[in-house]
């Protein structure tokens, strides 16, 4: 969430950086490890996830079978994500386009929130029980 966080800025940079070959190699660096690295850890975990459903259980198969299928997904986005690019090039310009990207990191930060809470209050919980255990083993030793 950190990374997808910062990706609409690191966009917005880009977009208004001066027209310098140096300058835009390390801004397009800077964005494709934000936005990449953010979209290979979400794949990571859906592909995670999904794998350990019950239906897939142990077999190396079937979690190759759902990893394929994520990332097959993902590439149907991909290419849809540069047609799209034409075809908002064409009609508002270049701005729109990076505006564009920047609503679309957005909506998926606010897509990952229920999740992050989920996840959060998880971790809250363990850290809570864990805290207990702790307490309890002291004032029995």
């Amino acid at each position: 969430m950190g990374m997808l966080f910062v990706a609409p800025f690191t966009v917005w940079g880009y977009q208004n950086s001066p027209n310098n070959v140096v300058i835009n190699s390390v801004l397009m660096l800077v964005v494709g490890v934000f936005i990449g690295g953010a979209a290979n850890i979400i794949s990571s975990a859906v592909t995670a996830d999904l794998g350990k459903q019950p239906a897939v259980g142990n077999d190396v198969d079937g979690l190759a079978t759902v990893a394929g299928i994520v990332d097959g997904t993902s590439s149907i986005g991909a290419a849809l994500g540069q047609y799209l690019v034409a075809v908002v090039q064409t009609n508002l310009g270049w701005d729109w386009v990076f505006y564009s990207f920047i609503i679309m990191l957005v909506l998926t930060q606010l897509c990952l929130i229920p999740m992050i809470i989920k996840d959060v209050a998880r971790m809250l919980q363990w850290a809570e029980n864990r805290y207990h255990q702790n307490q309890y083993s002291r004032v029995i030793t």
